[in-house]
């Protein structure tokens, strides 16, 4: 009999996903699988390449994407398989790369694969052994936050809290769970078989709760986001232009849940602040230009801190 109330649990989903994804890299899935079996302990948080921006000078800037991450502590691990010291031109890469890394973070490790097993093992057990002691001592401190992946993608863990914030990781995998954090009616944002792409709040209604989608399908609403800013617009000009002229008469604020894919191919909508539009980039952009304003929210009231408002 098919049990459709089975769920795997979304921690595991994600760790086998982030170790199933580096799987063609044979020493690197070695050596991840065994610092995080080694660390044991579901409550330590671990990335898969992350995006490290840094700059190169007044006009330029740079990314690097790391192997491995862990943000509670602000470490990255860098896997270098052989490959890695067989040219100068790669090694003199990594040496800039690993110092860029160290300008923004506390630590970067780096497995060095050309060893034999019982080296590896050893720079392995060095590494898990600073996580561990990193990781102690924030939680003697008080300061350790777990890696509570299930309970942050539920609505009634953030009712309870009441507010959240962009530093949060406030995340849901559907517009229902969105619309039940604030106890909105879902039904409100059905449209025949579309959807509605925000809603307003139940309480703050000069509040529209928002979640718009990275990118976006052809002859469609597109949205791009850069840093604190998203442009919003439609592929025909048209529909374009009649938004623009909308928002050229009106300003909005609203609290938004962008959706996006992350490195794992995990599709999920992420809270990142509360925004209004800037009239002042409309007709620059040939787009909606959405400011962030507020990095909190109180779901309840619908009420935000007004922060300072960067310009673009």
């Amino acid at each position: 009999m098919k049990n459709d109330n089975f769920q795997l649990d979304l921690r595991l989903d994600y760790i086998a996903t982030l170790l199933s994804k580096i799987s063609h890299k044979r020493l690197e899935h070695y050596a991840v699988s065994r610092i995080w079996h080694s660390l044991n302990d579901i409550e330590i948080e671990m990335v898969a390449q992350q995006y490290v921006q840094s700059v190169l000078d007044e006009k330029k800037s740079c990314h690097f994407l790391t192997d491995i991450y862990f943000p509670q502590i602000d470490i990255h691990i860098e896997v270098n398989e052989p490959f890695h010291y067989q040219y100068d031109e790669k090694i003199n890469a990594d040496t800039v790369r690993n110092q860029h890394i160290k300008n923004h973070s506390k630590n970067i490790f780096v497995v060095d694969c050309t060893k034999d097993i019982e080296n590896i093992h050893q720079q392995i057990d060095d590494i898990v052994s600073k996580i561990k002691e990193m990781i102690d001592t924030q939680k003697r401190n008080g300061t350790f936050v777990a890696w509570q992946l299930d309970k942050f993608s539920q609505p009634s863990y953030w009712q309870e809290k009441q507010e959240i914030s962009s530093t949060n990781k406030v995340w849901f995998r559907t517009v229902e769970e969105i619309c039940e954090l604030f106890d909105a009616d879902f039904q409100k944002t059905k449209r025949g078989f579309l959807r509605k792409g925000s809603i307003h709040h139940p309480v703050n209604t000069d509040l529209v709760i928002w979640w718009p989608t990275d990118g976006g399908k052809k002859d469609a609403w597109q949205n791009r986001r850069e840093k604190d800013i998203i442009i919003e617009y439609h592929s025909k000009d048209e529909k374009n232009k009649v938004h623009i002229d909308l928002f050229s008469q009106k300003i909005e604020t609203r609290a938004v849940f962008y959706r996006e894919r992350d490195i794992l191919g995990f599709d999920f909508y992420r809270f990142i602040g509360v925004f209004r539009n800037n009239q002042k980039y409309e007709k620059i952009n040939n787009a909606v230009v959405w400011q962030k304003i507020s990095n909190t929210l109180n779901v309840v009231t619908g009420q935000y801190n007004l922060e300072k408002n960067n310009e673009l």
